[in-house]
Parts: C-alpha cells; sequence; structure tokens
C-alpha cells in the first residue's frame, strides 16, 4: 500500500478576518482545481490543537501531550552535553515593541554567524557563571542547563503573537523573568549587537526558552520523510527514521509500498506575517508541485491514499472518495470560510 501524508500548518489562511476580502481577490477553483477537490470532497477528521513542533513529532513517533513540552533540546543534543540536568533550548530572538505591545518578531532571520553566536554565549556565560550554562549547538540554537519548573511556548505559537501570552509559566517563572531582564540588559550594549546595528541588521535583544521534555518515543509507522527544515532532519534521525530533502519534482517510484510524509514549512512565514498575498502564492504552489501530480497518482491507483494535516484539520482522499460527484467543487473562498467558521478557534 502506498501512502502519503503533507503536513501543511496554514493551509486554511492567517488570523486575519479573510471574510472582509473581496471574492475577485481570491484565487479561483478553476486555478486551484485540486485544492478546490481536496476541500470539497475529503473525509475530514478534528484533531487537537497542537503547535506545529508538536504535530510534527507525533507524526515522527514521539510521544506527545497536548499540554507537554516538545523535547527538542534533547533531540538537538544527540550524544553531546550529556549531564543530570534538565536540557532544554535557549533561542536567540528579537523583541519587537509596538506601542504598548511586545511581540516576538525574529528568531531564525536573525541569521547569525558562528562567531557571533559564540561570543554572544561566552558573555552570557561569564555574567551568569553562578545562575545558567549555555552551549552552542548552531548560531541560532543554543541549549542551556536548568533545573527550572516551566511550561513554555514553542516558536511556531510564540512568533508574532503578544509576549505576555507567551512567556513561560510554572512555579519557577518569575525567577526566570528575572534572568532574561538582566540578560537583556546585557544584550543591549554588547558589542556583537552594536556592529550588527551599524550594518542594519536586527539585534539579539532576548532569548527564548523552550523545548524542555523528554524523550519518549514509538515505533513509526513511516518509511520516509521528504521536508526541508533542519528539526525535521534531526527529529527523524533521532528517531532512525529515513529523510531527504523535498523533491523537485513528484513522482510514482517515491510512494511505491511506501508510507511518506512531506512536511511543508514555506508557506509558515506568510502565516505568521498574516500576510494573506503570500498565502494565495503558497497555496498557488501547493497545487503546482504538489497535489497535482499526487491527486493523479490517486486517479490512476499508484497512491492509494492522500492525507493532508494541517493544525487542527486532517483531508483524507483516496480514489473512491474523488468520485463523490454529488459534492462538486466548492468555490475556494466559500469553502475555506466555510471552513475556518465551522473548525476555527
Amino acid at each position: 500500500m502506498a501512502h502519503c501524508t503533507i503536513l501543511y500548518p496554514g493551509l486554511l489562511g492567517p488570523d486575519v478576518p479573510l471574510e472582509e476580502l473581496p471574492q475577485r481577490e481570491w484565487p479561483d477553483s478553476a486555478s486551484l482545481p485540486n485544492l478546490a477537490l481536496l476541500l470539497s470532497r475529503a473525509q475530514i477528521k478534528v484533531d487537537t490543537k497542537q503547535s506545529f513542533e508538536q504535530q510534527l513529532l507525533s507524526a515522527l513517533g514521539y510521544v506527545i501531550t497536548p499540554d507537554g513540552e516538545v523535547p527538542i533540546a534533547y533531540i538537538r543534543q544527540g550524544t553531546g552535553y550529556v549531564g543530570d540536568r534538565p536540557m532544554w533550548c535557549l533561542d536567540p530572538a528579537y523583541v519587537q515593541i509596538d506601542r504598548e505591545l511586545a511581540y516576538l518578531a525574529a528568531m531564525d532571520e536573525l541569521s547569525l554567524t558562528e562567531t557571533e553566536a559564540r561570543q554572544l554565549i561566552a558573555d552570557i556565560n561569564h555574567h551568569f557563571a553562578d545562575v545558567l550554562e549555555i552551549h552552542y549547538h548552531q548560531p541560532q540554537q543554543w541549549l542551556v542547563h536548568t533545573d527550572l519548573q516551566l511550561s513554555t511556548c514553542t516558536p511556531s505559537e510564540a512568533l508574532r503573537q503578544d509576549l505576555s501570552r507567551m512567556l513561560p509559566t510554572g512555579p519557577d517563572a518569575q525567577r526566570w523573568r528575572s534572568i532574561v531582564n538582566e540578560i537583556q540588559m546585557l544584550l543591549h550594549s554588547h558589542p556583537v549587537n552594536e556592529a550588527r546595528q551599524l550594518v542594519g541588521k536586527l539585534p539579539v535583544n532576548s532569548l527564548w526558552l523552550w523545548g524542555g521534555g523528554e524523550i519518549e518515543t514509538t515505533e513509526p509507522h513511516l518509511d520516509m520523510v521528504y521536508a526541508n527544515h533542519a528539526l525535521v532532519a534531526a527529529a527523524a534521525a533521532r528517531n532512525t527514521i529515513r529523510h531527504a530533502a523535498l523533491p523537485d519534482q513528484i513522482e510514482p517510484a517515491l510512494f511505491e509500498k511506501q508510507n511518506v510524509l512531506l512536511v511543508l514549512t514555506e508557506q509558515m512565514q506568510a502565516i505568521r506575517q498574516k500576510d494573506v498575498y503570500a498565502w494565495f502564492a503558497a497555496l498557488k504552489q501547493l497545487e503546482q508541485a504538489v497535489l497535482s501530480p499526487l491527486i493523479a497518482l490517486l486517479k490512476n491507483g499508484k497512491l492509494d491514499q492522500l492525507i493532508v494535516q494541517s493544525d487542527t484539520l486532517h483531508f483524507g482522499l483516496n480514489k473512491r472518495s474523488l468520485k463523490k460527484w454529488w459534492r462538486p467543487r466548492k468555490n475556494i473562498a466559500s469553502r475555506i470560510l466555510e471552513l475556518r467558521k465551522r473548525y476555527g478557534d
């Protein structure tokens, strides 16, 4: 049996009032026929709301509770930094203050160099020698040993959101906020940030703590994962799942008697930035590069099942469901608005 699951966060669009958008601005069903087919004829399953990181790890065989910490720090560390204290991710970030609202504006977008990252880590560690010890993993990915009892938000949940609702909670939340405030003061006039700002780059003005869960895995029902995302590669390797970059072209051989996962993330920036037209462009790319060839494989019997998982919804298609002529392809705008109203938060 050949199965394909697509993890595609944000299929139903950014958190903006799309019902106010004029009909003429929407892509029509003729330009997105396979997306219209998926939205109209797929069997829909509703799942518990999870972050992108939680959904991804669950798909890769990790045991994740809806309110649990994701074990990203343990996935990152591999065989390094082994110790008896809990490990967390502590990643460089840029917090923007817009009038009275503060929000996490950038993380990976900072594009730190290794030299910049190591210099920042060394100076923070020197200043907080008795409190914490940060380890370099990659320029945008740091690790820290800490015994704090906290519940945190993942970057996909926190980016572009009101920071006051995303800060860590739990018994040690106030203590951690005091540490972060002091770190922010150190970063404010740090030479690395001064040099970055001179050439128009964003400074590192905060650090984001997250991903301190413990590893627990099950044997995944996957043969292959394709993605252009560093976390996917690390998490797949940690659970001994074969993985590779997304193929340039979808071909039948990729799915022959296999259970395959495609993780598509290019649209996430449009979702975070609430850019409706960038989201429309992403839907057109999904249609042309992915849905069109996969639904063609369904029709000719070379693929048995296609599932598109997005946020809380799973859209399932097989050859039989494609023949449900009594479920006509609906207008893209009306169908997306209907699904948002029915299944939205």
